[in-house]
């Protein structure tokens, strides 16, 4: 199901294409992100839902750290640990 884009009160949306995975241009969220999402289809939904709604209180470029930082971990957990397939798995173990 799709999610519509988060929008502030004063009408402006945040972190609404971080959110959905598009890429982001520098000006938009004070970087570009790169790449794309790994292919965790559960822990994908899981992060791509949490941007989405932090998108709602935070500013645009805060939300595309959090992609980045999100992606990272969600690669680094496709790498390392392809076992884990949803956030409820990953353990103390998991983390760098």
């Amino acid at each position: 199901m799709p999610v519509p884009p988060a929008v502030s009160a004063t009408g402006r949306e945040n972190g609404a294409a971080a959110a959905e995975g598009v890429e982001v241009s520098a000006g938009q969220a004070g970087h570009a992100c790169k790449g794309p999402w790994p292919p965790i289809p559960q822990i994908t939904a899981t992060m791509r839902r949490y941007l989405t709604q932090i998108g709602c209180v935070l500013r645009p470029g805060s939300v595309g750290g959090a992609d980045l930082a999100l992606r990272a971990f969600a690669g680094f957990l496709a790498e390392t640990a392809p076992e884990v397939t949803s956030t409820a798995q990953v353990t103390r173990r998991h983390l760098p």
